[in-house]
């Protein structure tokens, strides 16, 4: 597995150099897919590897787990003054329970005084001290305006819906407009995130991916494997149906102008997730297609040998005993991103033939080229290495452009040949990814609401009439509030900024953040080397910007002995870092074309 190979990967050789030898088998499609793109899989092995916080008292640590750990400790507190192990979470303003709520910050004192010097140097006992009692105090106040109505914690079926108020809040309470203490507080080790529910069809109707997951793993163009088979992950518009329309994506845009520049100003905005639309969690968000839709039933007890037949007929069952067979794993691809199912008629036959329209699959184990699929009508018979051998005239079909319901469209015209290959494959679809951080310039109230989309439309709008003013300026913002385009707060940021500061001002800050136009490359290369001068600048000094999104500690030198002679680097420490992250487009790679790389589909 990934998991074992990044173990074995990360102990071996550092001390001494050794070899780390991977067991294969031809017959898995992840194992043949590893095999062939090795290089490209072990460079990405550790995008899977959620990073752990090196300093346990950071800023971020201690908003994420601070919380929790303080809770878990009172409920499970010998000699409690008070009833902490109760439902109820108003217990804290009991002044029996001011002795229990001490030891909290001693506990956390106590661990802190046994971290390395280098730790506490950056961080004081009284700091964490006065941030977990300020926690408690926000306890205190929910406690009193909840009443015995506040619960410590408050699970929800697939069907419920959050009815209380929580101490250890979640995004469902949150989404749902219950008060909380501690906001999204991790109920399991794997819960990290909000999560959207994807069609894989019945019984399993709901398969739950995270925001993450969408961008880094999966996408358009990818295949889900539920319990009933695997289905193509559907375009955006055609996966969201009636949700993608302009009130979701103002809803969930997420306006970065440096991104949005990279991405030929394309649109950028999060999945919505079952606990912001308030949905059960066996309701699916995202719709899915069936694909591929050919099966194969193994049960030979009701017949002689395993049956090929197409899924699409008789709700996926077979036509010789009636169970429901695994789906294929072999489909069609090409460099330009085209997908679908083999044509087993032809395969066989060597054209469309109006035979059954099932065949006997024989053979398997190691020796994929071996198995024999023959028409148990004509007895025509072929082989896989036959079938792998032969050259496929590529259908130009985009699955994932499809609706669910609707049959497949196959226009031709792409002049790239397709191969076969294995659907579980990590080259069939390879994400391409862009993430920037958000560095204090363009994390300011006022250059969140110049990106805001109506506002910088009226700068582009007047820039286009030359007539780019305050004047003008001011008369169609006014009219955007009256049209309730540009929210009225905005407007009176943006009316103080220049009272404060002056128009020519305000149009310096607009251009100074305005990506500059050039090549996609160099854009790129100047946004990464503007990021570095932030950090850099940010670690000659503790720094913190004034939105919180970007904390760096001042920077420490550190002396390494190496081959080459004792070297000093500077270190600093970063608490808080907000990254946008992108999935711009993707490629099938199922073989190279000779002219270069393979099209991107985006």
């Amino acid at each position: 597995t990934t998991s074992a190979y990044i173990q074995a990967t990360g102990r071996v050789g550092r001390e001494y150099s050794a070899p780390v030898i991977t067991f294969l088998r031809a017959s898995r499609p992840r194992d043949m897919s590893h095999y062939e793109m090795f290089t490209r899989y072990h460079h990405r092995i550790y995008l899977d590897v959620e990073p752990v916080s090196v300093s346990p008292f950071s800023e971020g640590a201690l908003r994420r787990a601070a919380g929790p750990v303080a809770v878990a400790y009172l409920r499970n507190m010998r000699d409690a003054h008070v009833r902490w192990w109760d439902d109820t979470g108003d217990v804290v303003i009991d002044v029996d329970s001011e002795p229990d709520i001490q030891q909290i910050g001693d506990l956390f004192e106590n661990r802190f005084s046994k971290l390395p010097d280098s730790v506490k140097q950056r961080e004081t006992a009284q700091k964490i001290r006065e941030y977990i009692k300020s926690q408690i105090e926000w306890w205190k106040t929910i406690a009193e305006q909840s009443g015995t109505s506040l619960r410590f914690n408050e699970y929800t079926n697939v069907y419920g819906y959050p009815k209380k108020d929580v101490v250890l809040g979640d995004p469902v309470h949150k989404h749902a407009g219950k008060k909380f203490v501690y906001e999204n507080a991790p109920q399991s080790l794997r819960d990290v995130e909000e999560t959207t529910g994807f069609e894989v069809g019945r019984p399993e109707k709901v398969q739950h991916i995270r925001r993450s997951q969408f961008v880094t793993t999966y996408g358009p163009g990818a295949i889900i494997e539920g319990r009933q088979g695997p289905r193509v992950i559907l375009t955006i518009d055609n996966g969201l149906g009636t949700r993608f329309n302009p009130e979701t994506l103002e809803k969930f845009e997420i306006l970065d102008m440096r991104m949005a520049k990279l991405v030929a100003n394309a649109r950028i905005f999060a999945l919505p997730t079952k606990e912001s639309e308030k949905v059960p969690q066996n309701y699916y968000i995202y719709g899915t297609k069936e694909f591929p839709v050919w099966r194969i039933c193994t049960d030979t007890k009701k017949h002689q040998t395993s049956v090929l037949y197409n899924g699409e007929n008789k709700g996926g069952k077979c036509p010789e005993c009636g169970n429901v067979g695994e789906p294929v794993r072999f489909i069609l691809a090409c460099p330009d991103g085209h997908m679908d199912d083999i044509p087993w008629n032809s395969a066989v036959h060597g054209k469309e033939h109006k035979c059954c329209g099932w065949f006997y699959w024989r053979g398997g184990g190691s020796s994929v080229r071996s198995i024999e699929i023959e028409c148990p009508t004509c007895h025509k018979k072929t082989t896989m290495g036959a079938i792998y051998a032969r050259s496929w005239r590529c259908t130009g079909r985009f699955p994932e452009q499809e609706y669910p319901k609707v049959q497949p469209w196959r226009p031709g015209k792409c002049s790239s040949g397709m191969k076969i290959i294995q659907r579980q494959a990590t080259n069939l679809r390879i994400p391409e990814i862009l993430t920037l951080l958000t560095i204090p310039k363009y994390d300011t109230p006022i250059v969140k609401v110049i990106q805001e989309r109506s506002v910088y439309e009226i700068f582009r709008g007047l820039e286009d009439l030359e007539e780019l003013d305050e004047e003008h300026f001011r008369k169609w913002i006014n009219k955007k509030i009256e049209n309730s385009t540009v929210l009225k707060e905005s407007g009176e940021l943006i009316g103080k900024y220049i009272s404060d500061n002056g128009w020519e001002q305000f149009l310096k800050l607009y251009r100074d953040i305005l990506p500059k136009d050039g090549e996609y490359r160099d854009m790129l290369r100047d946004m990464l080397i503007e990021e570095f001068r932030s950090l850099q600048n940010a670690s000659e000094n503790d720094y913190t910007s004034e939105s919180g999104n970007f904390s760096i500690k001042k920077s420490k030198e550190i002396s390494v002995d190496l081959p080459p002679g004792r070297l000093t680097f500077g270190v600093a420490g970063i608490d808080v870092l907000r990254t946008v992250t992108v999935q711009k487009g993707y490629t099938r790679m199922p073989y190279m074309k000779s002219e270069g790389e393979p099209k991107s589909n985006r």
